[in-house]
């Protein structure tokens, strides 16, 4: 009897250790996956870090417009840097793009908007200058944020690394829980 007992706890144990063996493989490997994406968004978010802007649009060919915006934007101090792009700028960029023969230079230039590259310090800087030209836009319509992509993806970025801490806390508590308990 006592020889049949042994043989069930033994299987027992073992089948308990070796459960345990198996969760600690699996939670190490979903752990090394987890940091590595965690290591290349971090990278990704610092090579980024100096390629913050958001590209503003004016459709109104006034020259006050523009100068009047641009100072405005100058004076705010998460601006770090503005470039302005007129049309005669964009049309030498795309006029190998554009059908000649279709339209002349002037139709072309008459159509293309003030491009304003705003350059900003950090990810929350962007997020109130994109606030605050959404509030521009419903002044004013001829003004348009056109770049909004990669606010989202510094966003996920941010969320991601603040998941990441706290697996690793709930990590170094499984630690604890097991080796001292």
């Amino acid at each position: 009897m006592l020889r049949y007992l042994g043989k069930i706890e033994l299987k027992r144990s073992f089948i308990q250790y070796s459960m345990l063996f198996l969760f600690f493989i699996f939670w190490n490997f979903y752990l090394l996956t987890f940091f590595f994406l965690f290591v290349n968004t971090q990278n990704f978010l610092s090579f980024y870090k100096n390629y913050l802007w958001a590209d503003i649009v004016v459709y109104e060919k006034k020259s006050e417009t523009i100068k009047k915006l641009t100072t405005e934007l100058k004076n705010f101090e998460y601006v770090k840097n503005l470039k302005i792009f007129s049309p005669e700028e964009l049309y030498q960029k795309t006029k190998f793009e554009l059908p000649s023969a279709l339209f002349s230079e002037e139709e072309v230039l008459s159509v293309f908007p003030y491009v304003i590259r705003v350059y900003v310090y950090s990810v929350k800087d962007l997020y109130s200058l994109k606030k605050y030209i959404n509030f521009l836009s419903s002044l004013n319509p001829s003004i348009k944020l056109i770049s909004e992509k990669p606010l989202k993806i510094f966003h996920f970025g941010s969320f991601f690394s603040k998941i990441f801490y706290i697996i690793i806390f709930v990590w170094f508590s499984f630690f604890l829980f097991f080796l001292y308990f």
